[in-house]
C-alpha cells in the first residue's frame, strides 16, 4: 500500500511525504475433523496454512504434535468440540476448527443372526453396523475375506452417509459358502475423505 503523508513541521510549514507498507494477507480454510471415540485420529496440517499458524483446541482433545506437521488427535466423547487456527500462539484467529466425535458399533457390538443354513452347509447372517452420531464427512470401506460374500456376490462395499436409516444404523447380510466355519471375516476400515481414520471389528 502506498499513500502520501501531510504533516506541519515546528516552523508551522507544510511537509508531505510517500510511504510505502507492505501488507500480507493470509487465511485459513475452517477445518471439520471426523474423529472416532477413543481412537489416534491422524490430522495432516494444510499445506496452504502459513508457517506460523498453529490450531488450538478444546483441552478436552487430546492433541499430540509430531514434525512434518502430523498431528494425533483424540477425543473421548461423540459430540462436537472447537478450537481455533491462530496466526502464531496468541496471534488473530484465521479460521474456525472442529472435531465431531462419533461412536462406530458392528457386528460383536451390535448382533450377528444366522438368517438361513443351507442344506451344504452355506448360510446366510444378517448383522448391522451403527454410526452414532452419524457423519456426513464420513464413510466405511468394508471388503469380506475367504469365502465370505455379501447376498448379492460382491466382496467390497463402501458406505456413505445416506446409507444409514433414521437410527443411524445400516442392515447387512453376509453370504458364508463354506460349512466348515461359522465367522464371517472381513474388514471395517473408516474414512474421512482419503484418510482412515479408524477401522471397526
Amino acid at each position: 500500500v502506498r499513500g502520501t503523508f501531510t504533516g506541519i513541521d515546528t516552523n508551522g510549514a507544510s511537509l508531505a511525504a510517500e510511504r510505502t507498507t507492505h501488507v500480507t494477507v493470509v487465511g485459513a480454510e475452517p477445518e471439520t475433523i471426523a474423529a472416532l471415540v477413543d481412537s489416534d485420529r491422524p490430522w495432516h496440517r494444510p499445506e496452504a496454512w502459513p508457517a506460523s499458524a498453529v490450531m488450538q483446541m478444546d483441552s478436552r482433545i487430546e492433541q499430540k504434535l509430531y514434525e512434518n506437521g502430523v498431528s494425533i488427535l483424540r477425543t473421548s466423547v461423540p459430540e462436537q468440540r472447537y478450537g481455533v487456527v491462530r496466526l502464531g500462539a496468541n496471534g488473530p484467529v484465521l479460521a474456525p476448527v472442529v472435531v465431531k466425535g462419533f461412536n462406530m458399533w458392528f457386528m460383536k457390538n451390535t448382533y450377528l443372526h444366522y438368517d438361513e443354513v443351507n442344506e451344504d452347509g452355506s448360510f446366510t447372517a444378517e448383522t448391522s453396523m451403527i454410526m452414532s452420531p452419524c457423519i456426513p464427512e464420513v464413510w466405511v470401506n468394508q471388503r469380506c475375506r475367504g469365502v465370505v460374500a455379501y447376498e448379492d456376490g460382491s466382496r467390497i462395499r463402501d458406505f456413505y452417509f445416506q446409507d444409514y436409516n433414521n437410527l443411524g444404523e445400516i442392515k447387512i447380510l453376509f453370504f458364508h459358502s463354506s460349512p466348515i466355519a461359522t465367522s464371517v471375516c472381513h474388514y471395517t476400515d473408516i474414512y474421512q475423505g482419503d484418510l482412515l481414520i479408524g477401522r471397526c471389528y
